[in-house]
């Protein structure tokens, strides 16, 4: 696999050169190329348009303790040399019992920079997608030597169904470590295999599941005759991921189990699960399709590839109903395909004579299928054209200054689940409901403070299920019984605070 056909030269700022230390590969005019300038202007355009739609649905009150919210107190936990016991998840617990996340610990530093682990988390998905998107141009450069080729693959790559559904969902380990896989296939490629190890290392400690994906990477160097490294990675990401599943994450559950453990399926039932429903199948070739069903021709993008369709259609308990193309589920295979992509593309212009027809196919292709998906399947920038997504109503804007009072103390808080996010900068933090078979409860974990909006228009999900009546309800029987009084209302925004006791300050 090693040579490749064009040197990539330079980087901006010189961050892949502090990466991988190869400065022969360099050349400080590489910025100044007339499509290198494209490929910058088209990642920057895309992820400044990104940026600004995930910050106005954050301060629009629409995204939520689960995931944002979990995931930005485990950071400030972790910032202030905390063990990150989450008082968000129900039922509480140190945050690894759920999935195995210590790689989140690289934003602390962050977080004692700008202070909001919240922004830090939403703000960090967009530069991630954007690393990644210029590791895919590099790439795509070296090995294809096409520029028209890699700016649409580019572009395939930056608006794939998986990347936008995954950074409008709030923010999540998963996608950090997806983003990461362009250059750890940079490595690779390039021979270095500290840096690689290393990298495959953080990637595998972002959630328990990317372990399968490295043990799957190892099976694709083997094929390519890297069998030293392919051996090493499939032993040792195997008994990582045994340790995490069956040692680690259990010592930190409060139930001592995997809450996303799977029994294999037999046979015939397994079949049935890959199939059934049919929207399976309708995602498959869809993400194929987006890369001109190139990446079928590549072993990393099938090998790969075949993690997430499996373990996606396979899931039953937890992990049921994850086959469809929303949230971040399928992330992943927006860089996996994309290089399995440039690397076919680089195959079959080497064996072919006649290239120039196949050539326009496969571009062509593969530009009405992003802008085809885009429509089809309703894709969030396609929000950023409409005039309402852009307001922040005055109501939103109170709950918001609401929120920046408590936040310049560290007083206790249990809110609705689209406010956590806001408030998550705390070691108490609550979701002030939740439903189960015996009904609707209210979580208030003797909380300092209690913040709901109950005006109309509120979504199922800001109470994890309860309705807007049953917590109205259940907040008059709290000041009726002396256990709070009311400190500000205004339009159905309420604000109360405990009658006794400051519990954590």
């Amino acid at each position: 696999m090693g040579k490749s056909r064009t040197k990539v030269k330079g980087l901006p700022l010189g961050l892949i050169e502090l990466l991988v230390r190869d400065k022969k590969s360099l050349d400080s005019n590489w910025p100044r190329d007339k499509q290198n300038l494209l490929a910058i202007l088209l990642i920057s355009t895309i992820c400044v348009l990104y940026l600004m739609a995930v910050l106005l649905r954050h301060y629009r009150l629409e995204s939520f303790g689960y995931d944002l919210g979990l995931y930005a107190q485990e950071v400030y936990l972790l910032a202030s040399h905390q063990l990150p016991y989450s008082t968000i998840k129900i039922p509480n617990m140190v945050i690894w019992g759920d999935h195995w996340t210590p790689s989140m610990v690289i934003f602390a530093p962050l977080v004692w920079l700008f202070g909001r682990a919240d922004l830090v988390l939403v703000i960090c998905q967009v530069l991630f997608l954007a690393l990644a998107a210029l590791v895919v141009w590099i790439i795509s450069i070296e090995k294809t030597a096409d520029k028209l080729f890699s700016l649409v693959l580019l572009l395939s790559f930056l608006i794939f169904y998986g990347v936008q559904n995954a950074v409008f969902f709030d923010a999540h380990p998963f996608f950090y470590a997806a983003m990461l896989f362009p250059l750890l296939y940079w490595f690779w490629q390039r021979n270095k295999w500290a840096e690689f190890f290393l990298l495959s290392f953080l990637i595998a400690n972002f959630q328990e599941n990317l372990a399968l994906y490295l043990i799957a990477l190892g099976l694709c160097l083997m094929i390519r005759r890297r069998y030293k490294q392919g051996v090493f990675l499939i032993i040792f990401y195997g008994m990582w991921f045994f340790l995490i599943v069956k040692l680690l994450i259990p010592h930190f559950s409060p139930t001592g189990g995997f809450l996303y453990s799977q029994e294999m399926p037999g046979l015939v039932e397994m079949v049935k699960r890959l199939i059934v429903p049919i929207e399976k199948g309708k995602v498959v070739i869809l993400s194929f399709w987006n890369f001109s069903f190139l990446p079928l021709l590549s072993s990393f993008s099938l090998l790969l590839s075949g993690v997430t369709f499996l373990e996606n259609f396979l899931g039953t308990g937890a992990l049921a109903g994850r086959f469809g193309f929303d949230r971040h589920y399928k992330a992943v295979l927006g860089p996996v395909l994309a290089i399995g992509a440039l690397e076919a593309y680089s195959i079959l212009k080497k064996r072919r004579l006649n290239f120039s027809y196949l050539r326009w196919g496969i571009i062509g292709n593969m530009l009405i299928a992003a802008i085809f998906m885009q429509y089809y399947l309703h894709l969030q920038l396609n929000m950023l054209s409409k005039k309402a997504y852009w307001d922040i109503n005055s109501h939103k804007q109170r709950v918001l200054g609401i929120i920046k009072d408590l936040n310049r103390q560290n007083y206790s808080v249990v809110t609705q689940n689209n406010f956590v996010p806001h408030l998550s900068n705390r070691q108490n933090i609550y979701i002030l409901s939740y439903l189960d078979e015996r009904g609707c409860h209210l979580n208030t974990n003797q909380a300092e403070y209690v913040l709901v909006d109950l005006s109309d228009n509120q979504s199922p999900v800001n109470f994890l299920g309860c309705s807007v009546s049953e917590i109205s309800d259940l907040l008059k029987k709290g000041v009726a019984g002396g256990e709070y009084r009311m400190v500000y209302e205004e339009k159905k925004i309420y604000l109360l605070r405990r009658s006794y006791g400051a519990w954590a300050r």
